[in-house]
């Protein structure tokens, strides 16, 4: 008798989903960073309590390798039909490397745990599979470049960024996904050159940005008016990054994650 393996049933895909990913855990203990889950446990916890109607699905520490950060981006993002949300968000280092189209300037990067780069190339191919009409925001807490110094207690904080062995940048680098299509909005840490910070806030530690973001969102707010506030607050703390709204126009001027 022969017996047919039963085929495996498709992955169902939520209208309005979260996708995040977070990495404390690096291998090797002088790259570990200290308040990426707690951005994950608390950002799920804010859509929980604020938009109900969305999935939550997220991976940390060892599951967040390159293969995973582009299966499930893309996935989701080709599943997605007109009128669907995704917001994607990512605790954990960044980095910069040669840029392969130009011999003396860089590209920016997520560092994931197996340390593969994903390539701001790489992100940007899958962001240009989103639908019509259907709507991508990005959250990002991790650099994408060096070179500032934060100025707070040392014993506290961590910037979010990995070098690259032996890799100096030539020039700055450019914007993370910066590019001519703009079918998505981005929720940046820090501007570029600048470094994010994994920082001991109100008892227990957290990404500086993500930590702001959340306690600076309102219901009525427009997107651009809650970056705003969140950036105003990040000053106010005395945090040497300026986070940064990128992409689409309209989707600025909308109501929060709408």
């Amino acid at each position: 008798m022969c017996w047919r393996k039963k085929p495996q049933a498709p992955e169902v895909y939520n209208s309005k989903t979260l996708l995040h990913f977070a990495i404390n855990n690096y291998p090797g203990t002088s790259n570990d960073l200290n308040g990426c889950v707690n951005d994950q446990t608390d950002l799920e916890a804010f859509f929980n309590k604020n938009y109900p109607e969305f999935a939550v699905e997220k991976y940390k520490d060892s599951e967040v390798t390159w293969q995973r950060l582009h299966d499930e981006i893309k996935n989701h993002i080709v599943a997605m039909k007109p009128g669907d949300i995704l917001v994607i968000g990512y605790s954990g280092h960044g980095t910069y490397g040669p840029d392969g189209t130009e011999t003396d300037g860089s590209r920016e990067g997520l560092y994931p745990y197996d340390g593969r780069v994903f390539w701001d190339d790489d992100f940007r191919a899958l962001l240009d599979l989103i639908p019509e009409g259907a709507s991508v925001y990005i959250i990002l807490d991790s650099c994408f470049a060096g070179g500032s110094t934060l100025t707070r207690n040392p014993a506290y904080m961590k910037n979010r960024f990995m070098p690259l062995e032996g890799y100096v940048a030539k020039k700055r680098p450019r914007a993370m996904l910066r590019s001519d299509k703009m079918n998505y909005l981005l929720f940046a840490g820090c501007s570029e050159g600048q470094t994010c910070a994994d920082a001991y806030l109100n008892g227990r530690y957290n990404g500086a940005f993500t930590y702001y973001l959340i306690r600076n969102w309102g219901r009525e707010k427009s997107n651009y008016e809650w970056l705003k506030a969140t950036v105003y607050y990040i000053s106010a703390g005395k945090f040497e990054q300026v986070p940064q709204l990128i992409g689409d126009d309209i989707m600025k001027t909308v109501k929060s994650l709408t």
